[in-house]
Order: structure tokens, then sequence, then C-alpha cells
């Protein structure tokens, strides 16, 4: 998806969202009234690019369909080895595995394989 088709901060549509979001009524009786402008700028704004397939993640606008084939912990298994020396992750609904020295490299070393395997 181009850069073209992601809604701007200041969209007329996205401001218009947010001013709605800074006051909405809701199911439970209670209002948003707490909710900051800013806040629902960015809300309104996310929301807004979600219809239209693209969500931000890691410093940009990315297609929703990469970002919902990524691992999230719900679907991982976690395990250390090796007293704590290796950190083993397995992603469920892909039977991938990956291995690192520590949790954070695992995870990345995950996500690319998810991705990869999934063609995103």
């Amino acid at each position: 998806m181009s850069i073209v088709d992601v809604y701007e901060i200041d969209d007329p549509t996205v401001q218009d969202l947010a001013r709605f979001l800074q006051s909405a009524p809701l199911a439970n009786g209670t209002t948003t009234s707490g909710l900051g402008g800013e806040l629902a700028s960015l809300l309104a704004q996310s929301i807004c690019n979600w219809t239209r397939g693209v969500v931000w993640q890691d410093g940009g606008w990315v297609s929703r369909s990469v970002f919902e084939s990524l691992p999230d912990v719900g679907e991982v298994e976690i395990e250390t080895l090796a007293d704590g020396a290796v950190v083993k992750m397995r992603h469920r609904a892909t039977g991938i595995t990956a291995l690192g020295e520590s949790h954070d490299e695992a995870w990345q070393d995950l996500r690319r394989r998810v991705v990869t395997e999934r063609g995103d």
C-alpha cells in the first residue's frame, strides 16, 4: 500500500473522529470524557488507517496482513535451555522454532522466520 493511502494526523476525517472519541457515549452508560486531545487524534488516525489496511509498527505504516502475521505472545511457547543461556521459542500456528542467547534475539529471529514462511 502506498504512502498516499495513509490518513495523516491532520486529515479532516481523523480530526472529526478524534473530537468524537473525546466524548463518545459508551454502551455501559459512561463516556470517554477523560481521553486527551493528542491521544484521541493518534487513536483516530490508527482507526482510520486500520480501515485502509495499514497499522503503525516500528516507526512506519505497514500492511495489516504483515502486522497480523507476526507471532504474538499468546501464540508462542517460550522455554529456557542450558541453565538460562539459551531461549527457545516455538510459534504454535506454524511450528517454526527459533533459538537465541536472549529473549529479544530469539523473538526477532522467530518474527523473521514466520514472516518469511508466510510470504509477507
